[in-house]
């Protein structure tokens, strides 16, 4: 919630092994706001590849919405940035609305070509789904450009989905889906959620993990 602290703590380990690294001695913590921006950033110190640390988010400047937690050190910035510890978080705001949202993504083939779908779940602050909710959406490209747009109701389970489309550039990443969803008060929620480094190609490999409660 708007007002919380997060607190964490990091493992960094050998990826092959999984075994505590002592490789690099900080490790970097950045956290996004809704609006995908950098909003607060940690460099803490490593003690035999272990650390822990917080963010605060003060209830003068934070949004509830969906904010992003990256972490890496020096040392995995030689790699692709796709291996950092990258995760979202959805921060409500107990006053403004009592309607929370995370998104997760599914993959497929349609012939040869890789088809991405993002599957929006709708949960009230009891954990009850919000099914039978219209939801208007729009994908955007470049901050405003519009890509597509459409609506659906949401399922038994809070659920729907939207598969994605790359736009101009035929990419996904470095887009932004908005999602408004119609309360039974007749009330608007919008939710905006950053595509990211999404892929089609499984590729596992582990440097780094954070813990969070």
């Amino acid at each position: 919630m708007v007002g919380d602290t997060i607190w964490f703590k990091a493992y960094v380990t050998i990826g092959s092994k999984h075994q505590l690294s002592a490789l690099s001695g900080a490790v970097y913590v950045d956290l996004y706001n809704e609006a995908d921006s950098l909003a607060q950033s940690l460099k803490l110190p490593l003690v035999a590849g272990m650390t822990k640390g917080s963010f605060v988010l003060p209830d003068s400047s934070s949004h509830d919405g969906n904010y992003r937690i990256r972490a890496y050190t020096q040392w995995m910035r030689n790699s692709d940035p796709a291996f950092f510890y990258d995760k979202i978080l959805g921060v409500g705001n107990s006053v403004a609305n009592m309607s929370f949202c995370k998104i997760s993504y599914e993959y497929s083939k349609d012939g040869a070509k890789d088809v991405v779908t993002a599957v929006l779940t709708y949960s009230n602050d009891k954990g009850e789904a919000l099914s039978n909710r219209k939801v208007d959406y729009a994908l955007f490209e470049n901050g405003y450009e519009k890509v597509f747009s459409g609506n659906k109701e949401t399922d038994n389970y809070g659920q729907l989905k939207i598969k994605l489309q790359g736009g101009k550039s035929g990419k996904l990443q470095d887009k932004h889906l908005t999602a408004k969803l119609q309360t039974r008060e007749k009330d608007i929620v919008v939710k905006d959620f950053a595509i990211k480094s999404i892929s089609t190609q499984t590729d596992v490999q582990f440097f780094l993990k954070v813990v969070l409660w």
